[in-house]
């Protein structure tokens, strides 16, 4: 008779892990917005000329800059590169905050 290879784990390997994941200040997508809008002032360009040129469309653009939507990773490295910023950059939080 074959055993269950479940029946062998101890009981509290079946329990899920439970982590305290330290929270930052502002979450991510707060920073990034914050500093993607800081970047394309400093660049001096408008929201609409960033769309162009990360290929989005503009109101998403803005909806970004005002921390609204949860942008993908692919979409963060479009926004960087249209700014000529690494996205590690766009992700740190700024001092004093």
């Amino acid at each position: 008779m074959r055993q269950n290879p479940r029946s062998m784990t101890p009981q509290a390997s079946r329990q899920p892990m439970q982590q305290t994941v330290e929270r930052p200040e502002a979450p991510a997508r707060i920073t990034f917005a914050t500093n993607v809008r800081r970047a394309r002032m400093q660049l001096g360009i408008s929201q609409e000329k960033l769309a162009e040129l990360s290929g989005l469309h503009r109101t998403f653009v803005s909806s970004v800059e005002r921390g609204e939507r949860n942008i993908s990773v692919d979409n963060m490295e479009r926004v960087a590169s249209a700014l000529r910023v690494k996205l590690a950059i766009l992700l740190t939080p700024p001092l004093g905050d």
